[in-house]
């Protein structure tokens, strides 16, 4: 008797994530291949992958010429072709048209690779009775094949090997990309070693549907086998994705409950204004709320907290109060009463980018003393400082380098970091100015839609010109 993880395993999931290739070899076949697939979303892709595992698992059945499974493989993909044929069970289902068309292009991959196996193992003929099997249940689709070239191309992950999902159908020398595949035959789980591509863009998504739907329709493929890796998942697709994609969706995973990771900051409180400090890293939100981070430190979630409840009530007042509070005194302490030579606007002391001084993080705020007199520089000159070397008010040499540097390296590290998390911005800007950036650039991916060389609008033409052959 197959055992019921097994059987939700197959309709519903993964088989290698559950089970090594050699358990599989013992397995009832033909008792498993009575059950029939899950049709939800993905469907599809988890007939593929499924099939090929049990194809893989017993492919040396082949070479010792007992090839009594893949005839149980080859009568159950029958099947399945018969009704799509027929179409009466899937429309019942409400299936969609993509679900037809990749149901398809499915089985011309299956069958083009099952084809291939045969041709490599029937050395000496002694395989023809399977093989001519296969060609009278399959004779509409080989004909198809032998006309047509195309291959189905993706990645696929192997013990901890870092990797990243993309798939892609190609056809007359054009390529397709396929979303979301790995989150349907759940690679995720096989691996989570994971790094961002931006065809991933809707995967948090897709996941959360996924996850819900396996909560709520098995037993156990959900509880014993998704649950045990679903926290170091969700922590590595937190710390890994884009900005702007867990900004915009990883909430959805927040709401499968404690077996998800949570970012510390929005632990404290679930608003707006917390989540978006959330998703950044703590230290980046430490130097836009004003800490001295770069010669003080890091400093911890709960002495900053305070400080984004003031900045949640009013972020315009909080940097008026701000420049204020902490720049004004700062500088005057400085200044040491030692008169200054920059320009002044409207009683506030200006950069050479015009910018009030004490508009910056007050790390990025340089006085520097000579002739009498100091000049306060802010981060925008300060790589101008270290080439020249000297003071741009009155061509004295500078000799206190050690705080720019500091200052210059640390915003090249984050800068770097904030780059690979998909965010470019002016890290030199003052404060107000580097969060309204920020916002903006994170929110827009909301509406980021991915793109190749080849549109992928053009997918449904070329698919259906390929398709088309089944009655040609």
């Amino acid at each position: 008797m197959v055992e019921p993880l097994l059987i939700e395993t197959f309709k519903y999931g993964r088989l290698d994530l559950v089970y090594g290739l050699r358990d599989l070899k013992k397995i009832n076949m033909g008792e498993l291949l009575l059950n029939e697939i899950d049709y939800f979303d993905g469907w599809e892709w988890r007939l593929f992958h499924n099939l090929n595992v049990l194809i893989i698992s017993n492919e040396a059945e082949l070479i010792n010429d007992e090839p009594e499974k893949f005839l149980l493989i080859f009568d159950y993909l029958e099947k399945v072709i018969d009704a799509f044929e027929r179409n009466s069970d899937f429309k019942d289902r409400k299936l969609s048209s993509k679900n037809l068309d990749y149901f398809l292009v499915v089985v011309y991959c299956l069958l083009k690779d099952l084809k291939h196996k045969l041709n490599i193992y029937n050395e000496g003929k002694k395989l023809n009775k399977i093989v001519n099997e296969f060609n009278k249940k399959f004779k509409n689709y080989l004909t198809i094949i032998k006309k047509k070239n195309f291959y189905l191309h993706n990645f696929s992950p192997f013990e901890e090997t870092k990797w990243t999902s993309k798939w892609k159908f190609i056809y007359e020398e054009k390529e397709f990309i396929l979303k979301n595949i790995d989150v349907y035959i759940d690679t995720y789980f096989y691996n989570p070693n994971i790094y961002y591509k931006q065809e991933m863009n809707e995967n948090i998504k897709c996941l959360y549907e996924r996850l819900i739907y396996l909560k709520q329709n098995t037993e156990l493929y959900y509880s014993t086998i998704i649950t045990f890796s679903l926290q170091a998942l969700s922590e590595r697709i937190f710390f890994t994705f884009s900005l702007g994609n867990i900004y915009n969706n990883y909430r959805y995973l927040i709401l499968l409950g404690e077996d998800v990771f949570i970012p510390e900051i929005y632990k404290t409180k679930q608003t707006s204004v917390y989540w978006f400090f959330s998703v950044l890293p703590k230290i980046f939100v430490a130097f836009l709320l004003g800490y001295p981070v770069v010669s003080s430190g890091e400093p911890e979630v709960k002495n900053m907290v305070g400080n984004i409840d003031l900045f949640s009530e009013d972020k315009d007042k909080y940097y008026k109060n701000y420049s204020r509070n902490i720049a004004d005194p700062f500088i005057r302490l400085k200044s040491f009463k030692i008169n200054c030579g920059n320009s002044v606007d409207e009683n506030e002391i200006i950069d050479l980018s015009f910018n009030e001084v004490n508009s910056y993080n007050i790390d990025d705020i340089f006085i520097n003393y000579n002739n009498g007199v100091n000049h306060i520089f802010t981060s925008p000159e300060f790589d101008n400082l270290i080439q020249k070397q000297s003071n741009p008010y009155n061509r004295c040499a500078l000799t206190n380098y050690t705080i720019i540097k500091e200052n210059l390296n640390f915003k090249n590290k984050l800068s770097r970091k904030l780059k690979n998390r998909g965010v470019d911005i002016n890290l030199s800007a003052p404060l107000k100015e580097i969060y309204q950036e920020l916002k903006e650039k994170i929110d827009k991916e909301k509406d980021f839609s991915y793109s190749e060389e080849v549109n992928n609008s053009d997918f449904p033409f070329y698919l259906t010109n390929f398709l088309n052959g089944i009655t040609a």
